[in-house]
This record gives structure tokens, sequence and C-alpha cells, in this order.
């Protein structure tokens, strides 16, 4: 028991007596004995921040599992944040972003449905199936964003059009559209350029379309590819039998995650400010900037008036009356205080209004 004790006494010596001047010296110059004596220090420091990282990390995961979990996606590839302020508290508040699941319903390829065929899309060109069009897909709706949200979209707001910020509407002075809307009014344009007897369309004597119009059908064409070729569908479609028809007939109809626009309609409802007539009929201001016009749209434009053969107005006529429209508006609002307004376009009126 004595050995024992005096080897522990022994130990301890060795390890807690102070250090002299030389080995003082060894621990300050980093000499191997010192390094051999403090390894058990080091492998717990070593522990110590092991644990810290583990710790970070697994804050970290967490972290981003919630934002993820409470962060709807606007798309299957977009991210929420970007969106401006408005619409990105209508899919983190309300169901506006959940999906459903719809097998969809494709003409001449699935067997005879009648929801199908009471869908407004089905029904022959007139005031019904327009109606519905301008109901819900009017292009013809405008919300205000403020400066924030035009740079979270990735945009210079000192390069856009804005109204005043004294008319009222706070910091929201950018005057913007849903681009769903306008991919409907284009699919629209495309049904009235397939229709052109029972739409009007001006037709040329080689029985084609007028400029005006085949202008703004590719305009649309190319809106709808653009938007298509970046959110690549993974749908799957198949092959049938049809009694007559030799050889597969393709079924196109998949199993989609869709979204209601019925949100976004709402929206437009409760954020329209299209009928203030400052906003509908507003002009450049001294100091806005000014893009440059590209040429071949310069020489397309040109085009067009030249076939129309004086039924349209020149540039600088058209700019003429637009301000004249304005200068009437603003003055109706310094003199009353009241919003001028204007009865909402009809469709009709939504790509011929001053």
């Amino acid at each position: 028991m004595a050995y024992y004790t005096a080897r522990m006494d022994k130990l301890i010596d060795e390890k807690w007596r102070p250090l002299s001047d030389d080995e003082e010296d060894q621990q300050d110059s980093g000499l191997i004995d010192q390094s051999a004596r403090t390894r058990p220090r080091s492998r717990q420091n070593l522990w110590r921040v092991s644990l810290v990282a583990l710790a970070c990390s697994a804050s970290f995961l967490a972290g981003y599992a919630i934002r993820s979990a409470a962060t709807p996606m606007s798309w299957n590839y977009d991210s929420v944040t970007i969106l401006p302020s408005m619409i990105r508290e209508l899919l983190q508040t309300t169901d506006a972003s959940k999906s459903f699941s719809h097998f969809t319903e494709t003409p001449q390829v699935r067997e005879a449905d009648p929801h199908l065929q009471e869908h407004p899309w089905r029904l022959a060109p007139g005031p019904e199936r327009e109606a519905f069009y301008h109901q819900y897909f009017g292009h013809n709706k405008i919300f205000l964003l403020s400066a924030e949200d035009m740079t979270r979209m990735g945009k210079d707001p000192t390069k856009y059009a804005h109204i005043g910020e004294d008319w009222g509407y706070g910091d929201k002075i950018y005057p913007a559209r849903l681009d769903f809307t306008h991919q409907m009014h284009c699919i629209h344009v495309l049904h009235t350029m397939l229709n052109p007897i029972d739409y009007k369309i001006n037709a040329t004597e080689q029985g084609g379309v007028t400029p005006l119009v085949k202008g703004h059908g590719e305009h649309c064409l190319w809106a709808l590819y653009d938007y298509i070729s970046c959110h690549v569908s993974w749908d799957v479609y198949n092959y049938k039998w049809l009694d007559g028809f030799p050889r597969p007939f393709p079924d196109h109809a998949s199993q989609r995650q869709c979204r209601s626009w019925k949100p976004l309609h709402d929206f437009y409802l409760q954020n329209d400010v299209s009928t203030d007539a400052r906003i509908l009929y507003m002009v450049p201001q001294p100091g806005d900037y000014m893009h440059p016009m590209p040429d071949e749209q310069r020489a397309r434009d040109a085009a067009i008036r030249d076939a129309a053969g004086g039924s349209l107005l020149q540039p600088d006529e058209w700019l003429v009356e637009r301000r004249k429209m304005f200068n009437e508006a603003m003055q109706h609002w310094r003199d009353t205080g009241e919003i001028p307004r204007k009865a909402p376009l009809t469709p009709e009126e939504v790509n011929t209004a001053i």
C-alpha cells in the first residue's frame, strides 16, 4: 500500500510541479517533449471543435428544413423569395400555393367527357366564350409594385415606368401584370387567328392576316415558347387504339399536380388599379429612362402603319393623344382630390386603347 501511495505522489509531483526555466523555454519553442505532454489536452480541444461544428451543421440543416417547409415554391424551379412582396405573402398565408391532383382532359383523344364538352373552351366563338376569357384571363388589369419588389425581381427600378410618389399608393409606384394572364391572352389571340371570320380579323388579299395581327401572333407564340421551354414538363403520354384508325393514337392525357388560378384572379380584383385614369393614360415624364427601340421592331411597326393605310396613329400623334388624356386626368385629381376613374376596358379596347 505504501508503494502505491509513493508511486501516486511521484506521478502527481511530476505532472503538477512547477516548470523549470529550461522546461518553460522548451514549451515556448514548441519542442517535441512539450507537445507530447499536451497531447491529451489537444485531443480534448479537437473533440470540442468537432462537437461545435456538428451542432452548427445540425442547426443549419434544421433551419433549412423548417424554412423549406414554410416557404412554398412558386413553380417547380422558382424560389418564392424573388416574387413581389404581395404575391409572396399571398402564397405564404393562403392556400394559393397548394397543388391538387388532376387528370388532364384532352379533346379528340379521351372518351366523351361531359365536363370537357361543357367547358367554355369548347364553345364556338361568340359572346359566351369571350366573356369567359375576359372575366378570368382579361389582359387589362394592373397592380403596383415597390422599388424593393423590382430589385428582388432582378430589375433596376430606375429604368422602368412608374407613377408619381404622391398619387396615393404609398411606395408602390411601378405598374405590373401577372404573366399567367398574358399567356392566356396569347392563347386567345391565336384562337382568334384560327377563326378570322368569326372574330372579323382583317385579312389580306392573299387570304392571310394583316401585318398587325401577324406581329401580335408571332409575339404570342414566342411568349408561350419561352415559358414552356423554361418550365420543362416531364409528363408522360401513351398510345391507344381507336376504332377506325390504323395505328396507335396518342393519348396526351396525364396525371398532373395543378394549382388553381382563382387566387390569382382574386388577387387581381383586390389590387387592380386599371380604372385610375392617371395610370391608364400615363406618359413618360422628364428624366424617365428611355429604352432604345430595336431596329427590327421599328421597321415592323412602320410596315404595320403603312399596311393600315393611314388608319393608325403615328407614334408622335399617339403620344399627343395620350398626353392630352393624361393631363385631363391629372387636372381632375388636382381640382377635386378624387381619383379620376375610367370604366374597365372592353375586350375590343384592350389592344386598341390609346
